[in-house]
């Protein structure tokens, strides 16, 4: 039985998802933003790096970060910007 993912805390994920957009405005592919964050954010580290490889597999970003522990309402929004094309 595979162990469920700790949930990310509400600062955390605020912060993940402003520094990715903001990595994604200057021109960074998602998986070097990614990557960045699991580098120097030790709180996201082990997330940041799980959601990595679920992107390598195929997984989509919304479909991913839900797997490593973000809340429903956020996993919410990312799908519905990525079905908009944003």
């Amino acid at each position: 039985m595979r162990k469920r993912p700790a949930k990310i805390k509400y600062q955390e994920e605020t912060f993940f998802i402003v520094q990715v957009g903001k990595m994604l405005q200057h021109g960074l592919a998602l998986p070097v933003a990614i990557d960045y964050i699991a580098r120097t954010r030790p709180t996201l580290r082990t997330a940041a790096r799980r959601l990595g490889h679920l992107l390598r597999d195929g997984s989509s970003l919304a479909a991913g970060i839900r797997q490593v522990g973000f809340s429903a309402p956020l996993c919410d929004q990312v799908a519905m910007a990525q079905a908009n094309g944003r």
